[in-house]
């Protein structure tokens, strides 16, 4: 869980001033593909 959340504030971090990005992304992270891929990794646990 650590190492996950590190490399996700790097990657933050690292594409920050980055203006290629598109929209809802912070850096080179894309926020609507982690809402949707954390949403569907707990499905299969209900």
């Amino acid at each position: 869980m650590l190492l996950g959340l590190s490399g996700m504030l790097s990657f933050m971090v690292s594409g920050w001033d980055n203006p290629a990005m598109p929209d809802y992304s912070l850096g080179y992270i894309y926020l609507p593909a982690v809402f949707g891929i954390t949403a569907t990794s707990f499905l299969p646990l209900n």
